[in-house]
C-alpha cells in the first residue's frame, strides 16, 4: 500500500460516482445538467470522484474531456486499487499485486487459448502475437492506446509498473470464463479477486480492494468522515461502494439489488439528470 502526499484542502462532503449507467448517459456522454451540478459542488468546496472498474487512465481521460481536472476531483480506478488526484496530476494511493501472480495466471490463460491484458500508465498491454480479436474488442471499448511487448511480465518487472488489474478475455463465451475462474480459485482465494464482469471479460485484482475500500482510503486522505460520503451507482459492482458510504444512492435505472441497499433512489435516470438530482438533494 502506498500513500502519497500533496492533496488539496479538506472538503465538506465526498461524492463518488459510478460511470456507466450513472454519470454517463446511454450515449456515454455527460448530461450538461449533471456536469454543471458537479462543477457547482466543487466550487462550494466539496470533493467529487469517479469510482470505476475501468483503468484509471480511462477515468482520467473522461474527466479531462469534461473539464474536471482541478482541485477536489479524483478518479478511483481499477475497482479501488488506485486513486488519482486530478488537481495534483498524480496518484495518491495504489494497491498492486505481485508480478508472480500475474505470470502464473497469464500462463494458465494462454494454455486455455485466452488473451491476457494489463496496463501501464498510458497503454493497454499484451504480449506480441497474443493480440487477438478479444483484445481489440476490449481496447475499442476503452479507447486507450495499445502497446505490444515481447513479454508482459518482464516488461512490468523491468519498468517497475504496478499491476493494479489484469484481464483474461475471450469471445468464445462467458461459460468458458466462469470455468476458468473456478479453476483458478485454489490459487486466487484470499489474495486475489476474480470476477466475470461481461460475456468476454474475467477481471482479476488484489483481493482486499473494491470501490468501497477505495472510497474509504480517499475519505481518510481527505479527512472526510464516511458519514459525509455519498455513493451513487446502478449495478452489482457498485454494491461494496453503497455498503461503505454514509449515504448510498441508487439510480432510477439501477438494478433492484442496488436499490434495496439505497437510502435514496433517484426519480430521474442517467439520461435525465439523475446525478444533478442527487447533488441537489444532499448538498443544497
Amino acid at each position: 500500500m502506498t500513500f502519497m502526499k500533496g492533496l488539496g484542502n479538506i472538503m465538506k462532503k465526498l461524492l463518488c460516482l459510478d460511470l456507466d449507467g450513472t454519470f454517463l448517459n446511454s450515449r456515454k456522454e455527460a448530461n450538461p445538467e449533471d456536469l454543471k451540478a458537479v462543477n457547482d459542488m466543487l466550487a462550494k468546496g466539496h470533493s467529487v470522484a469517479f469510482a470505476t472498474g475501468r483503468p484509471t487512465l480511462s477515468g482520467i481521460l473522461l474527466a479531462k474531456s469534461f473539464g474536471l481536472t482541478g482541485p477536489g476531483f479524483y478518479v478511483i480506478g481499477y475497482n479501488g486499487a488506485e486513486i488519482y488526484d486530478t488537481g495534483e496530476g498524480k496518484s495518491c494511493f495504489r494497491m498492486p499485486f505481485p508480478v508472480e501472480d500475474f505470470s502464473h495466471i497469464r500462463e494458465e490463460a494462454y494454455q486455455e487459448g485466452f488473451c491476457c491484458i494489463t496496463y501501464d500508465d498510458s497503454h493497454v498491454l499484451t504480449d506480441r502475437g497474443r493480440d487477438d480479436e478479444a483484445f481489440y474488442s476490449y481496447q475499442k471499448d476503452l479507447k486507450l492506446p495499445v502497446k505490444l511487448v515481447e513479454d508482459t511480465a518482464r516488461y512490468i518487472s523491468e519498468n517497475e509498473i504496478p499491476i493494479l488489474k489484469m484481464i483474461v478475455a475471450t469471445l468464445k463465451g462467458k461459460e468458458l470464463l466462469e470455468r476458468f475462474r473456478e479453476k483458478l480459485l485454489p490459487y486466487t482465494q484470499k489474495k486475489l479477486y476474480a470476477l466475470v464482469t461481461s460475456y468476454k471479460l474475467l477481471e482479476i485484482g488484489p483481493g482486499n480492494v473494491s470501490k468501497g475500500t477505495g472510497i474509504r482510503s480517499l475519505s481518510e486522505i481527505l479527512d472526510i468522515p464516511l458519514k459525509d460520503t455519498i455513493g451513487v451507482g446502478d449495478e452489482s459492482n457498485d454494491i461494496e461502494m453503497l455498503k461503505t458510504v454514509g449515504h448510498p444512492v441508487a439510480m432510477a435505472n439501477g438494478a433492484e439489488e442496488v436499490k434495496s441497499l439505497a437510502e435514496y433512489v433517484t426519480e430521474r435516470d442517467n439520461d435525465h439528470g439523475g446525478v444533478a438530482e442527487v447533488i441537489g438533494h444532499f448538498t443544497d
